[in-house]
């Protein structure tokens, strides 16, 4: 089996220089600082994105990166890298390395961890494998990564839902093996005569999945919008607007004096707030504890206020 490998992260915490993983494991993980084998994908600026790592890295002003286009297709940038919670820094580029063995000893760790059960880093490394093979490989990967232990076959399942949601593929091999049960312990679900994951489910009806199920795009934004700008919004609900209809500040009333009942209304409560979507026709209008925080018509950028 020939994998075309782009990227390779294994990571060497303080204090546990031979401990590896591989770039996915750090979406599960919170590493305060980690030695990586890495191939770039893209930069912009400071800016870099890593294949396998969902948090942002940035370049550390006193490092000098290779560029894109001279790595090579048989190595990888050995690079340490700082955790700053939101976002990584490379703060060090230790040279360039051959994969190949890494690749073996990532191989050998899958080994290990299916037989202490730790499915987590089965999976990261199972879907690191599969990612990283060539679009043309990808399903006969997958299959090969394939053992008879229930456990793995549901954290395997997942992975191939991940990858190949709605394929026939897919669907007639969970028929075909008899792995409905399984498939559904994977978050797999039957939909239109295909099994898809649960986030090509939530598009087909419109809803974004969370941890907690199913919601409208338009609460999941209002949630990250609050996660992420809770300070931002009270701040504006807080002031009075001197304009001649409503602004920021404004209350409920005033929305519907001004603009009449909204055609949809959407809300969600977050740390004890509650914050409101409104929807008509070319225009919206969000409210936090009953006042008005953002006001936007057509694709204008938000109205302006006092």
């Amino acid at each position: 089996m020939i994998f075309q490998f782009t990227l390779l992260v294994t990571l060497s915490f303080i204090g546990q220089p031979d401990q590896h993983l591989v770039s996915d494991q750090i979406n599960q993980i919170a590493p305060s600082h980690a030695k990586v084998y890495t191939r770039i994908l893209e930069r912009v600026g400071n800016t870099v994105r890593l294949s396998g790592i969902e948090q942002e890295v940035i370049v550390s002003p006193h490092i000098r990166l290779p560029r894109i286009s001279d790595q090579k297709s048989d190595t990888c940038l050995s690079l340490r890298v700082m955790s700053h919670g939101d976002y990584l820094e490379i703060i060090d580029l230790l040279g360039e390395v051959g994969i190949s063995g890494v690749i073996e000893e990532q191989l050998s760790v899958r080994d290990q961890a299916i037989n202490d059960s730790r499915w987590k880093q089965v999976y990261s490394i199972d879907r690191f494998l599969v990612r990283e093979s060539s679009s043309s490989d990808r399903w006969s990967v997958w299959e090969s990564l394939h053992t008879e232990n229930p456990n793995h076959q549901i954290v395997w399942l997942k992975l191939g839902g991940d990858f190949f949601s709605g394929s026939k593929d897919l669907t007639d091999l969970i028929l075909n093996s008899g792995f409905e049960k399984l498939a559904s312990e994977a978050g797999l679900h039957p939909f239109k005569s295909n099994w898809i994951s649960t986030y090509a489910l939530a598009k087909q009806l419109g809803l974004t999945a969370n941890p907690n199920g199913f919601v409208s795009r338009s609460r999941s934004i209002l949630l990250d919008q609050a996660k992420h700008g809770l300070s931002g919004m009270l701040e504006k609900a807080s002031r009075k607007s001197s304009n001649a209809g409503f602004g920021f500040g404004s209350q409920r009333k005033s929305v519907r004096a001004a603009w009449g009942d909204p055609q949809k209304v959407d809300w969600v409560r977050f740390d004890q707030h509650m914050i409101e979507h409104w929807t008509y026709q070319d225009r919206h209008v969000r409210l936090i504890n009953g006042r008005v925080y953002e006001l936007k018509k057509s694709t204008e950028v938000s109205l302006k206020s006092n």
